[in-house]
């Protein structure tokens, strides 16, 4: 991977991959963990905007169609450290996604009709969040999982806070985060003259000068078990158990990954073989860790009847017991699993560009050329500690369907 500043401060990543297609992606270094109290969604809320027209490009749909007619991929997220645009298109249209992106990241013109009908679209996806029961239980475990840090606040926003902004405040912060200081492009692809694309669509990037500092907060792991029920009207029962884990910088979230591909890789997991195999308990089992800038957890969730809830528990709190004197064929297959997993994942140019943006954010440096290295280094001893230090204690949820 080479790496590349502008002068404006912009930095640029760039992998070359052989094949036919390349992907562009631009990363923002702003999230909801950057918001503050009555401006919950805000970053969300300028995603949505920046897509709705320049002066140069009038409305989102001359927009993307400039993307989509070439056969191109086009689309955002936003996460609680970062907002991020990529395009996936021949390497030959580089440029042309390179344009569109600085485009309406420099040049976004927000206006009030475009504002008033995207926040009816905000309001209803987060309404269609707590309308289904996965993405319900996943925004209560997390704001009671976290006491301190913003990630227990959703990125998608506070429906009265998204409300209550307006256009002009909106825009301010636009114009305030959506700085080359604060931006990184990532391209991966047969693309050899990268950097005067990039210097022609971005180089003129008037830089503000302004550095961010984001405060970083680090929970300590559960010190005791915790649990709550929610009944609402649904016709299943669905059980989450989560706890607090290092963000990546960490040498125990690599620990934790081993322990997900034990428990939780598709259908060989344990967790699903014991749980719905042999004993048909639940429908759906499965295990997700994350590690990010400054948080980490570890959940493990599963849909199951009501009457089995307390049986789904006893068996989860078996196996992780059993961790603790993990066989060597086990701790194998875990790792072979991961370097499959990983390998396989960035085969492709979308997947390598936002790897390497997630790895340029959390600090990690080479950690994406490093990772798979850093996975086969975990012991026997290393599992049975991490285990111990973060496993032992959850903050359990049932949602209740009634």
């Amino acid at each position: 991977m080479r790496k590349w500043v502008l002068p404006n401060g912009l930095t640029v990543l760039y992998q070359k991959r052989s094949g036919k297609a390349c992907a562009v992606q631009v990363m923002v270094k702003v999230g909801s963990n950057d918001e503050s109290s009555g401006r919950r969604g805000i970053a969300h809320f300028v995603e949505h905007l920046v897509f709705e027209g320049t002066p140069k490009r009038d409305n989102s749909q001359v927009i993307a169609n400039e993307i989509e007619s070439l056969g191109g991929e086009f689309n955002a997220y936003t996460t609680n450290w970062r907002t991020c645009y990529y395009v996936k298109m021949l390497n030959k249209h580089a440029g042309k996604a390179l344009g569109v992106l600085g485009d309406i990241l420099q040049n976004a013109i927000f206006r009030e009709k475009d504002f008033v009908r995207e926040r009816s679209v905000i309001l209803k996806e987060i309404d269609m969040l707590y309308d289904d029961p996965k993405s319900f239980q996943w925004l209560q475990l997390e704001k009671r999982l976290f006491k301190l840090n913003k990630c227990r606040f959703p990125s998608s926003g506070d429906r009265k806070d998204i409300l209550a902004l307006g256009r002009d405040e909106v825009y301010a912060f636009y114009k305030e985060r959506y700085v080359p200081s604060n931006m990184v492009i990532s391209i991966c692809g047969d693309v050899p003259n990268f950097k005067k694309l990039v210097s022609k669509c971005f180089g003129s990037f008037a830089s503000s000068g302004k550095g961010f500092k984001r405060p970083k907060v680090y929970e300590k792991e559960l010190l005791r078990n915790g649990s709550f029920k929610v009944k609402r009207k649904y016709s299943s029962s669905y059980l989450m158990m989560g706890a607090r884990t290092p963000a990546r910088r960490f040498n125990d979230s690599y620990v934790l990954d081993v322990i997900m591909a034990i428990l939780g890789r598709g259908q060989s997991g344990v967790l699903f073989h014991e749980i719905r195999g042999k004993l048909g308990l639940a429908y759906d089992v499965g295990v997700e860790h994350c590690s990010d800038v400054d948080f980490g957890y570890f959940v493990i969730y599963a849909s199951a009847s009501l009457k089995n809830i307390a049986k789904v528990k006893s068996v989860i709190r078996r196996e992780l017991d059993k961790l603790e004197d993990i066989s060597d064929k086990a701790l194998l297959e875990a790792k072979r699993y991961i370097e499959g997993d990983h390998l396989m994942g960035i085969d492709d140019s979308l997947k390598v560009a936002d790897t390497m943006l997630y790895w340029e954010d959390v600090g990690g440096k080479s950690g994406m050329d490093d990772y798979v290295a850093k996975v086969k280094a975990v012991s026997k001893a290393d599992i049975k500690r991490v285990v111990r230090k973060y496993l032992k204690n959850f903050y359990s949820m049932v949602l209740e369907g009634r």
